[in-house]
């Protein structure tokens, strides 16, 4: 319960998923169909995650999924296309994202659905491992910050989070 206090605004603690915003039944036809063919095939895939992608990702015209594909629009979608529409409708940022991403990516591939003028499939998943691999790093990074937050040299307790004893309620 202390740590939802701690969560940026983008990744913040929710009760509401991604996977029950309500969407057009299209979108929701689009979604299943991405799922039973994942499970089909062994490839990992997130409810939560799919549907931000594919919200984030569908065209102004109602229940239309986007089908042009670049590795600009990958990577703008990673870093602020599914922020965005998870702060917008009040949801938790989903943490398999970029694996779900490559699952439906591979979806759109073997079904033939990308658009006729879409970056190479190569280039796409490679967007999503640079993506990957500069959010590993930045992961990284915050937690050695955090790491060195505990051992400072401040008396106050709030720099000494790890500390903290949980809140339990009395009845």
């Amino acid at each position: 319960m202390m740590k939802r206090m701690f969560d940026s605004t983008t990744r913040r603690a929710s009760t509401h998923r991604a996977s029950s915003i309500s969407a057009g039944p299209d979108l929701l036809r689009h979604r299943a169909a991405v799922v039973r063919w994942a499970l089909a095939h062994g490839h990992p895939v997130d409810r939560d995650s799919l549907a931000a992608i594919i919200n984030s990702a569908s065209l102004p015209t109602p229940g239309q999924v986007g089908l042009h594909w670049t590795a600009h629009s990958v990577n703008t979608l990673l870093t602020q296309g599914c922020s965005n529409w998870c702060t917008a409708h009040g949801v938790r940022y989903p943490d398999n994202l970029s694996r779900t991403l490559t699952t439906y990516l591979r979806y759109l591939g073997a079904f033939r659905l990308l658009d006729a003028d879409s970056d190479p499939m190569i280039a796409l998943k490679r967007s999503v491992a640079e993506f990957d691999k500069d959010h590993r790093e930045q992961l990284n990074q915050q937690l050695a910050k955090e790491s060195t937050r505990g051992s400072a040299k401040s008396r106050h307790p709030t720099a000494q989070l790890q500390f903290l004893a949980p809140v339990l309620p009395l009845h």
